[in-house]
């Protein structure tokens, strides 16, 4: 087998042009998706459900772009504590509550320490900074 070669699967969808709805700070929109393997009789032998964003990221220069525009990043360092747990987020909703938190400060990112890094980036994923203080951020529970 050859090492230069690119064997992973790939699919492409096109989207129509005026159903594209980029994630970004001031909407975090995020895509359902259900992708199924169907045997010869299109009977139905694997499914995974997921979500994504449609977003590009890039560098021009000493700025970072988000969907080709300037984004100025105000991180927070979250060393996160909880009294009854103390490094570790006694739940999903206590993270993101601690995320909501950083978000109503003014912050827009935090390299957080955080021990179940799925659950963090789903739920950063999901919550906005560009929110109002007076709306939460719709979070579901995230099992690990």
């Amino acid at each position: 087998m050859r090492a230069d070669l690119d064997l992973s699967p790939r699919l492409t969808l096109r989207l129509p042009e005026g159903a594209v709805r980029t994630w970004s700070p001031a909407d975090p929109h995020l895509y359902g998706l259900s992708v199924q393997i169907l045997d010869a009789a299109g009977v139905v032998v694997d499914e995974v459900r997921s979500y994504a964003g449609l977003r590009s990221v890039s560098i021009d220069g000493n700025r970072l772009l988000l969907n080709g525009l300037p984004v100025f990043q105000r991180p927070v360092l979250d060393q996160g504590y909880w009294p009854q747990s103390l490094m570790t987020a006694p739940s999903d909703r206590a993270l993101a509550h601690d995320i909501e938190l950083g978000i109503a400060a003014g912050f827009n990112g935090a390299p957080a320490h955080c021990s179940i890094i799925r659950t963090c980036l789903a739920i950063a994923t999901r919550s906005s900074p560009m929110r109002s203080r007076s709306r939460t951020a719709s979070i579901p529970s995230i099992a690990p």
